[in-house]
């Protein structure tokens, strides 16, 4: 994959999804109270830096289709 921003912005929201993953699966297969809610944070975090990505990675879509003459794709109400 060519390394242009939208394809470095799709990489790091995949790698927070697939970390925020890791720490809900350590969460629920550890009995320690204190890392079990450690890594729930730790997720939470990591979905969060994925919810922040994502609409810079949207809005690179967008104005790459509109040079193109196509319209945006619809927004919708789930993001």
């Amino acid at each position: 994959m060519p390394r242009t921003e939208r394809g470095v912005l799709n990489h790091l929201i995949d790698t927070c999804r697939d970390g925020e993953r890791g720490f809900r699966y350590a969460a629920n297969h550890v009995e320690n109270p204190a890392i079990k809610a450690l890594f729930l944070d730790i997720a939470a975090q990591r979905g969060r830096f994925a919810d922040d990505l994502t609409p810079h990675a949207r809005r690179g879509l967008v104005a790459t289709m509109r040079t193109r003459g196509r319209p945006p794709p619809p927004c919708t109400a789930g993001g």
